[in-house]
């Protein structure tokens, strides 16, 4: 069936990309950008064009080739229809410009449209909504700070950042749920 073909292309891939004793990551790279241009409705094919983003946006290239790489990023949002890649894009994107600490107000609206398309994985959501509200302080953002902060703590109160998110309300003369 076409989705074990593409299921079957997918492993393929990652199989070039991570399992091998010596990686092929061209060779990984051409068989995801094959998958996305036959497939790219299909889950697989979605999930392809992101592994294939995340080599590009990985490699060792110089700064400038690869600020070039993020401006051609920013084109591929609209690939992603499944709700769990689209906020993975998002916060491969976030996490690629914070990398190379480039353009903060523009890691925060990764960010806010990662939390917008819904992470389904709880230590993605607990670090984005972290990130958030860390980011929003620094940008003077301090309304949508405090409400990224509150979030915070009332999804996750045990974690280990509670009390250090409770002194950030603090210091932005909010209080804590």
């Amino acid at each position: 069936s076409l989705g074990a073909q593409a299921q079957a292309q997918m492993l393929l891939g990652r199989i070039a990309q991570v399992h091998l004793d010596r990686p092929e990551p061209a060779r990984a790279l051409a068989l995801y950008d094959a998958l996305a241009a036959a497939h790219p409705k299909s889950f697989f094919g979605q999930l392809a064009a992101l592994q294939a983003l995340l080599l590009r946006l990985y490699e060792p290239v110089p700064m400038a080739e690869t600020v070039r790489r993020l401006a051609a990023a920013e084109a591929l949002v609209s690939r992603f229809h499944d709700p769990a890649l689209l906020a993975d894009y998002h916060i491969a994107m976030f996490e690629a410009y914070a990398r190379c600490r480039l353009d903060e107000p523009r890691q925060l609206d990764h960010l806010l449209a990662a939390d917008h398309a819904g992470i389904v994985r709880l230590e993605q959501r607990n670090q984005t909504l972290f990130s958030t509200a860390e980011l929003a302080r620094e940008l003077g953002r301090r309304q949508l700070a405090v409400a990224y902060y509150t979030r915070f703590l009332r999804e996750f109160p045990t974690d280990f950042r509670a009390y250090h998110v409770q002194q950030r309300l603090a210091a932005l003369g909010a209080r804590a749920p």
